[in-house]
């Protein structure tokens, strides 16, 4: 149960921050009209996502990036946003490690960006963010390298650890 709701959270929280990066980008393309709307509002979802990573309320000390790059990419260039995300699932679904999908996504949203024809602000602003998501996640890809990062559960229970088998398959006997 506690694994459904920290989804359901962690999808609340994906939605709160898209709809956060959506507002900047709306608010930031009336106010300096359609001309200059794609470097503004580049700049303004650049700006939500540094303010969430490094929030001077907690010391500069917030969040790993992944959601609010999500949520800026769906409001500034929403098919880059949409083949990031599905990145993130595949990955996600394929290999179990959240962090993984989030570097993968991070990684490829650069060239989503160009081959999506997003403009050149959207480009730069992805790939600078994915540079921070790479920044941010060093100790995470850290333990993917020893293998020691968590992988997701999806609600299921982690496998039992394997018991220790005698030389027939068996238990060990004791005392051998």
């Amino acid at each position: 149960m506690a694994g459904v709701l920290a989804l359901i959270a962690g999808w609340v929280l994906l939605l709160v921050l898209a709809v956060a990066a959506l507002l900047a980008y709306w608010l930031t393309a009336r106010f300096v009209g359609p001309g200059a709307a794609q470097v503004a509002s580049a700049a303004a979802g650049g700006a939500a996502f540094l303010g969430h990573i490094f929030p001077v309320w907690l010391g500069f000390k917030g969040g790993k990036g992944v959601a609010t790059f999500f949520g800026v990419l769906l409001a500034v260039a929403w098919p880059v946003g949409l083949a990031a995300g599905a990145t993130w699932i595949a990955v996600a679904l394929m290999a179990r490690f959240s962090s993984l999908a989030g570097l993968t996504a991070a990684l490829l949203a650069p060239l989503y960006a160009w081959l999506f024809h997003a403009g050149d602000p959207v480009i730069v602003m992805a790939a600078a963010m994915t540079v921070l998501i790479f920044i941010r996640h060093r100790e995470n890809i850290r333990r993917l390298l020893r293998g020691e990062e968590p992988k997701i559960s999806f609600g299921r229970k982690p496998p039992e650890p394997a018991q220790p088998m005698g030389h027939n398959g068996g238990p060990p006997m004791e005392g051998a």
